[in-house]
């Protein structure tokens, strides 16, 4: 009798957990199959999830940079990543409120290989924590038009560390939003149509990782460090920022210790990449750094990931999460890349 009233007890809190939190225990941890129904090996799961995940990222990378330049013109009150980071999060939203989107009668959704390329590849690749925390830093250092006092230049980092945060919480749930209206109407995919998509995935993202490369090699100049190098470096960072979570996240429940520790330590590795571009080391060191910083650093941070957490946890949770990411990436990068630029006055030279 004991133990069933400890049963009813677990069962209850879980039912009380808001349905972002139940969302979030079911994230890009899980790819392993237990229905007996279905007769897929693990190991097929995890290599038709990595090859999501490969492709995913690459245009995840792509869609980055091609809504950053379009964003960033003369006088642009907000450009660069901020709307990158609002359209990934808008879709995250739109695909974790949306029950039945890519769902299928045999497996949970979060089991699913596409939904978690979809997810973890494609939207926390098209959003970039470090860029973002990368940004607000050139408000501080390298003010846009010069010229402004220090107490207008720390106004410029809050502002856009508000616009950024506001904005990315405003698509999530304008994507919530989007899922409701959609209602049942939201496509629905057979197993044998997953089955189809995920065996199709393979060769496409072998195809398109090495037709980067390919690209990065002998391709134009011009396109080396401006998108190919980046999307060969573009899966690397997706694979560690999607291990890291299925390791550390479950460590503290009330604090995400694998989105926070791959958005801060990311940071860290930008802040190198932005210091390395800085010092006359060739242009094919330059572009490399680029890509690097680019593909691999873009991808494995998340701003999409972070705020879906944000609204998952309690409130008071939510806050010390959020403030925690956002004060520890800054301090990383003031204390690499600001005291390289005080000191030595210099910025990237590509």
């Amino acid at each position: 009798m004991a133990a069933r009233g400890q049963d009813v007890a677990r069962t209850q809190v879980t039912d009380q957990s808001p349905p972002a939190a139940r969302q979030y225990e079911q994230s890009e941890a899980s790819i392993t199959i237990n229905d007996s129904r279905v007769q897929q090996h693990p190991s097929f799961t995890l290599l038709h999830t990595t090859a999501y995940l490969t492709l995913f990222s690459i245009l995840g990378t792509l869609s980055r940079l091609g809504l950053s330049a379009l964003t960033t013109y003369p006088s642009s009150p907000l450009g660069g990543v901020v709307w990158a980071n609002f359209a990934g999060s808008l879709i995250m939203g739109l695909l974790a409120d949306s029950p039945t989107l890519l769902s299928t009668a045999l497996l949970p959704r979060a089991q699913l290989p596409l939904y978690l390329g979809l997810t973890t590849g494609y939207c926390g690749s098209l959003t970039s924590f470090s860029s973002f925390i990368l940004a607000a830093f050139e408000q501080l250092a390298h003010p846009p038009g010069g010229g402004r006092g220090r107490g207008h230049n720390a106004l410029g980092v809050l502002g856009y560390v508000l616009a950024t945060l506001c904005l990315s919480l405003g698509g999530l749930q304008l994507g919530a939003h989007l899922a409701t209206v959609l209602g049942g109407a939201a496509p629905k995919l057979g197993y044998r149509a997953h089955a189809a998509l995920n065996w199709g995935a393979v060769p496409l993202a072998a195809g398109m990782w090495g037709g980067a490369a390919a690209l990065a090699a002998a391709g134009p100049r011009s396109w080396r460090g401006e998108a190919t190098l980046a999307c060969v470096f573009a899966p690397f960072g997706v694979y560690a920022r999607f291990w890291v979570s299925r390791w550390a996240n479950p460590v503290l429940p009330r604090f995400p210790l694998g989105t926070w520790g791959v958005n801060v330590g990311g940071t860290a590795v930008l802040a190198a990449v932005t210091v390395g571009r800085g010092v006359d080391g060739g242009l094919v060191g330059c572009e490399l750094l680029r890509g690097v910083g680019d593909g691999f650093c873009g991808c494995l941070t998340t701003v999409s990931t972070f705020v879906l957490e944000l609204r998952g946890l309690r409130l008071r949770q939510a806050y010390v999460y959020g403030a925690a990411s956002v004060a520890a990436a800054g301090a990383v990068m003031v204390l690499i890349l600001g005291s390289w630029t005080w000191t030595r006055g210099g910025e990237a030279r590509c």
